[in-house]
């Protein structure tokens, strides 16, 4: 039987009292064993300091205090087994970001097909300014359409920009970390379309979450190869039809050859030349700007 621990916590609530405990900051830091250890130690020991008695007066008090002493043991014995491990757990594992070499985990989304529990999003760094980084999910993380209905958009009247902005915002980050999601202003000039097109992108905007242009696509990816990518297994079961090795087509911001369409990256991770009509349905990978400075992430932990 699967369980959701954090199924209770509504989305946009902030997780200070459930996440700053004893229990979890021993979880996260040294791992399930040494969190066991910790326990036992504690349970053997605080008799003892309770009654301030730490004499034997006969064989029953020696047996008591065999049975602490081989807890004690047993509990050193798991911290130092523990040497630093970590464990996920949805019961015990902070929603603070960490970042491990080129990927971070911050906020969570489903991504089991099978259940309804919320999983760690992981985003690929695409590049740092100072103490801003430019993320965008690993994984397709949904199936949305660009627009609600086939009419002539941009990015600014595009009913995904406000799912992502308000919908995918609250379901995904609690209130500390949305505070973490920096509001830009989106470049949707001519510069960032599809040089094979002359569509206009429509006016810049203002968002905390937002899709890669043409050019960015480009920009921050050297080669199709690595823009391939593969949806979670919640978001591939909305569209098993658009199969290729377990691949997908992405959205992108920037218009297609008419305002009808829009721009996407193909299975075969090609920015050229690709787009769908809007109301179509594609995998959806959300970018954004974070601040480094937030104690949301660790940079400690950077590869």
């Amino acid at each position: 039987m699967l369980l959701c621990f954090h199924s209770a916590i509504q989305p946009g609530e902030d997780y200070e009292d459930f996440g700053e405990t004893f229990g979890q900051f021993i979880w996260d830091t040294l791992g399930k064993s040494a969190f066991l250890g910790v326990i036992l130690i504690v349970l053997a020991v605080w008799p003892i300091i309770r009654s301030g008695n730490i004499l034997i007066h006969d064989r029953f008090e020696f047996a008591g205090m065999l049975r602490k002493a081989i807890a004690i043991i047993i509990g050193i014995v798991l911290l130092l087994r523990a040497n630093g491990k970590t464990i996920s757990s949805d019961l015990f594992k902070k929603r603070h970001a960490k970042v491990v070499g080129n990927s971070v985990t911050f906020g969570a989304y489903i991504q089991d097909s099978e259940s309804s529990c919320k999983s760690s999003i992981e985003w690929m760094i695409l590049t740092k300014d100072g103490n801003k980084a430019l993320l965008i999910s690993c994984y397709a993380l949904d199936y949305v359409p660009y627009n609600s209905k086939l009419e002539n958009v941009t990015w600014e009247t595009c009913t995904l920009r406000t799912w992502l902005n308000e919908t995918f915002l609250n379901n995904a980050f609690s209130k500390k970390e949305q505070k973490a999601i920096l509001k830009i202003t989106v470049d949707n000039g001519k510069s960032q379309g599809d040089s094979k097109w002359s569509t206009s992108g429509g006016n810049n905007t203002e968002d905390k979450i937002f899709l890669l242009s043409s050019a960015e696509a480009e920009k921050y990816f050297s080669t199709d190869n690595e823009r391939i990518c593969k949806p979670t297994a919640f978001a591939n079961a909305k569209k098993k039809r658009e199969r290729v090795n377990d691949t997908c087509s992405w959205w992108l911001r920037s218009p297609g050859g008419a305002q009808f369409f829009a721009a996407r990256v193909t299975l075969d991770g090609s920015p050229s030349g690709c787009q769908a009509y809007v109301h179509d349905i594609n995998a959806v990978r959300p970018a954004c700007w974070v601040d480094l400075d937030s104690e949301i992430f660790d940079l400690s932990k950077a590869g």
